[in-house]
């Protein structure tokens, strides 16, 4: 167990106590206790992922990350989130994660949709998300939820034989669904179809990608 992993569980060992205490006041605030066991362990878990995920080296490092609910979102985030209409991803949780702490370079987020997460750089979450990546990646979640047993095998096959791709990314049929809702939000709120591609330039570089890219914007458009 890491040192990260240890001061953890002393932390939920803390709680633990406090919800024991609690066990013993009157039957009426059960559903209380319940509730706050339930929430201990949902916590727990997504601190071990963020711990696991962004190889956090102590629980000082994991109070840096800001964590916010999908449902609780507000501004431009809001609307990219309400642009999926789906109350399945009330309880998604966005965690914030300070540049330092950030692993995944220039890019500006990413999903853990096996575990009701998103994650994004928080230099880039307090700008403006031009390219909808929070769209993209509640998609994700809402691929997982649609496809749980499957979704990892979808993430490995081609939505589109011959293109010519060497890799399924991005070309794999998670992928094709979470840009095309990505698409179609940014059509929505008025982009044309050369200026996604603009967009996108920043974060791809490849021109075999552009072949996926334009096979999706196809549909959209």
């Amino acid at each position: 167990m890491t040192e990260v992993n240890k001061e953890l569980q002393e932390l939920n060992d803390i709680e633990e106590g406090r919800i024991a205490d609690l066990a013993e006041k009157p039957s009426d605030e059960v559903l209380n206790i319940a509730n706050g066991v339930e929430n201990m362990v949902k916590a727990s878990e997504l601190n071990s992922v963020l711990i696991d995920r962004l190889e956090l080296k102590n629980i000082d490092d994991l109070k840096k990350i800001k964590l916010i609910k999908a449902a609780d979102l507000a501004g431009d985030y809001k609307k990219q989130y309400e642009f999926l209409n789906d109350p399945r991803l009330d309880n998604i949780t966005i965690a914030i994660v300070p540049k330092e702490l950030w692993l995944k370079g220039k890019q500006p987020s990413e999903s853990n949709a096996e575990n009701d997460l998103i994650l994004f750089n928080e230099e880039y979450f307090n700008g403006e998300d031009k390219v909808a990546w929070m769209v993209h990646e509640f998609a994700h979640c809402a691929s997982f939820k649609d496809h749980p047993e499957d979704y990892n095998k979808m993430s490995s096959a081609f939505a589109y034989e011959g293109l010519g791709s060497k890799y399924p990314y991005p070309n794999n049929q998670v992928e094709a669904f979470t840009f095309k809702k990505q698409f179609e939000y940014l059509k929505q709120i008025g982009a044309q179809r050369d200026d996604i591609i603009s967009m996108l330039k920043d974060d791809y570089e490849d021109e075999e990608d552009y072949i996926f890219f334009n096979k999706i914007l196809d549909e959209v458009y």
